[in-house]
Formats: structure tokens, C-alpha cells, sequence
């Protein structure tokens, strides 16, 4: 009986591939059907929701499964022996930080104007103040990588950590204008889950940045993790005001949690800037 059940079982998750895509493609029509529609608390919704569940689990096990059985370290090495950038990519702890942090800044210059000039065509305040942030942080990149470049990684740091702590104060007042008059992105429903992956991979990279310090750590990355960390933060906020709006009720209760979650980000924007200067002239990195 044992042996049925677990037979039933890996015949349920170890699906044909073309079937998958099949599946996949059924579950990503039907959740654009129901949020198109918004027939969110229908039967039909409750099936979607628990059939694009299954198949996002057993996409994820076969790809990790499939991840397993390929040589990565195997493979990186004959990548690197054919190519001296790709060598210098995955030997060079600094080269790998500083390329992929470098790609951010078109992304954020280009996100910075659209979301400012949007935000005058559509007189929101709020949507300005996004442009602005962006602008910031696009800023506090260049200033980080310039400062590698130049070898002045401390005085980078602490230029960006100040900029930091100061654009705390610019996003306490997008967190208050989300609380007070709503304000927050007005995602469509399917394209909630691409702004859920988003936030949550800044999320990973933040994060397996914090783990690698111990191997690169130097001021101006150090002073680059901790942009990052504190974009990922802001990420799940927007992520959070955009979810309310789309799924909340619009309650006191639910600004007041988004309230409290947005000063727990704006503390650590401010917090964290004076102490990686502290921290800094301590270790001497």
C-alpha cells in the first residue's frame, strides 16, 4: 500500500516534460481569466489558484532536479578557459560585485525618468517622489563604483551613507503619502507575482551578498550590500502597498501595518548609514 501511494505520488510529480508546459500554460491563462474578470472568489478561481499551485511545485522540483544533474562547477571551468572575462567573472570576487552592480545604474537611470516624467503627466505627487528615489540610488551606485575605480573606497562609503541617511527622509514621506492618501503602484492582478519574484530575488542577491563578505569584504562593497539590502527592503514595501491595493480592503488597519512596515524601512535607511561609517573606521577594511 506504501509502495502504491509513493508510485501515485512520483507519477504526480515527475510529469512529462511537454506536459508541464502544457500546464503551465493552462495555469497562466486561467489566473489572467480570473483576474481579468475578477471572478477572484469564484469556484473556478479556487481550482486555478490550487492547480497553479501544484504546477509551480512541480516546475520548481524538476528544475532543481535538473540543476543537480548538470556539472556547474564542470561547466564554469570550460567557459572560463575559453574566455578571459569569463575567467576573471567567476575567479575575481571584486570584478563579479562591481560588473553586476555597474548593470543596475542604465536600469535605474531609465526607471528614474520614466517614473518622473509619468508622474508629471499624471500630476501624482507620489509617483514623482519614485523617480526621485530611484534617481538616488542610481546616484549612491556611481558614487560606490567611481570610488573602486579611484581607489578613494573609503571616502565613497561614507559619501553614499550619508546620501543614504538623508534619502531616509525622502521616503518617510512616500511612506506617509502612502498611508494618508493611499498612494501606492496600481499593479494589474497577474503582474503582482512578476513584482512578487522581483522583490523577492533583490531579496536573495542582498542576502548572498551578506554571505560572501567574509571573502570580499571591502568598503565600497560592503557600502554596495548594504545599497543593496536597502533596496530590496524598499522593493517589499511597494510590493506590500501594491498587494494591499489590490487584494485589501483599503482598512485603517491594513495603511497602519504598511504605515509600521515602511518606519521599520525608513529607520533602517537612516540607522544603517552612520553605522557603516562607524564600522568602517574601526576595521579599516
Amino acid at each position: 500500500m506504501k509502495e502504491k501511494i509513493l508510485g501515485n505520488l512520483k507519477k504526480c510529480i515527475m510529469v512529462n516534460p511537454l506536459l508541464l508546459l502544457v500546464f503551465i500554460l493552462i495555469s497562466t491563462l486561467s489566473l489572467i481569466y480570473v483576474f481579468y474578470y475578477k471572478m477572484d472568489e469564484s469556484a473556478f478561481a479556487y481550482i486555478a489558484y490550487v492547480f497553479s499551485f501544484y504546477t509551480l511545485s512541480v516546475s520548481v522540483f524538476r528544475l532543481t532536479l535538473f540543476i543537480k544533474k548538470m556539472d556547474i562547477k564542470k561547466k564554469k571551468k570550460a567557459l572560463a578557459d575559453r574566455n578571459m572575462v569569463a575567467k576573471r567573472f567567476f575567479d575575481d570576487g571584486r570584478f563579479h560585485f562591481f560588473l553586476l552592480f555597474s548593470l543596475s545604474i542604465p536600469l535605474n537611470i531609465g526607471y528614474a525618468i520614466l517614473k518622473t516624467v509619468y508622474g508629471f503627466v499624471l500630476h501624482s505627487n507620489w509617483i514623482v517622489q519614485n523617480g526621485v528615489y530611484y534617481a538616488l540610488l542610481t546616484l549612491m551606485r556611481f558614487i560606490i563604483i567611481r570610488g573602486a575605480e579611484k581607489n578613494e573606497e573609503d571616502k565613497a562609503l561614507k559619501l553614499s551613507s550619508i546620501i543614504l541617511s538623508i534619502s531616509s527622509f525622502h521616503y518617510l514621506l512616500m511612506v506617509l503619502e502612502m498611508y494618508l492618501h493611499t498612494s501606492s503602484p496600481h499593479y494589474p492582478g497577474y503582474i503582482v507575482y512578476v513584482a512578487s519574484l522581483y522583490a523577492f530575488i533583490k531579496v536573495g542577491v542582498a542576502i548572498k551578498g551578506c554571505i560572501k563578505l567574509k571573502t570580499t569584504a571591502t568598503p565600497a562593497i560592503v557600502a554596495g550590500n548594504n545599497l543593496k539590502i536597502s533596496h530590496a527592503f524598499v522593493s517589499l514595501i511597494f510590493l506590500e502597498s501594491g498587494m494591499l491595493n489590490i487584494f485589501g480592503e483599503g482598512t485603517e488597519e491594513e495603511r497602519l501595518i504598511l504605515l509600521i512596515s515602511g518606519l521599520v524601512v525608513v529607520a533602517y535607511l537612516f540607522v544603517s548609514g552612520p553605522l557603516l561609517i562607524v564600522w568602517n573606521k574601526r576595521n579599516k577594511v
